[in-house]
């Protein structure tokens, strides 16, 4: 069974998803677009209460601003 946790902050929006076999089963985001390095941590926590057993991390790679992508890109490293 496939779990992915998927994040985006490619945009002022940052979005965390969990996909199970490939059906996104819930879906989250808060706007702001220098708020994603706090936003990750509690939309990802709310994902994890849904399930735990995350089997991948799938992350936005841009384009979009430097400081948001940076934010995702190195929760999602961190994470997996």
């Amino acid at each position: 069974m496939s779990k992915v946790l998927a994040i985006d902050t490619s945009t002022s929006r940052t979005s965390v998803g969990l996909i199970v076999n490939n059906e996104l089963i819930w879906l989250a985001h808060e706007d702001g677009a220098t708020a994603h390095a706090e936003a990750i941590p509690r939309l990802v926590k709310k994902a994890l209460a849904i399930d735990n057993e995350i089997s991948r991390v799938i992350v936005g790679m841009g384009p979009g601003p430097y400081t948001g992508l940076r934010a995702g890109i190195s929760f999602a490293q961190a994470f997996a």
